[in-house]
């Protein structure tokens, strides 16, 4: 990847997570983001995105939103 090219993918995720995005199953998962898996600032975006997610969960379960949804915590593939 070039370098600039990798900066902009970067600044535009930095962007969605500023924005509220932080679904961290994704960043974990997908390939398009495997050439900025070895950076230092992907790696403390993970880092932020992975705490956002875990607080969202943690208060989505306080909350008690998987009764609402009539779902389990072991049904769904968010949890991790």
């Amino acid at each position: 990847v070039p370098a600039g090219d990798a900066e902009q993918a970067l600044s535009l995720i930095e962007k969605a997570v500023r924005m509220g995005f932080f679904c961290y199953p994704w960043m974990m998962r997908d390939s398009l983001l495997d050439p900025l898996r070895t950076t230092a600032e992907f790696q403390d975006l993970l880092a932020k995105v992975e705490k956002n997610h875990r607080d969202a969960l943690a208060a989505f379960t306080q909350a008690g939103g998987y009764d609402v949804l009539g779902l389990t915590p072991a049904a769904n593939s968010f949890s991790s």
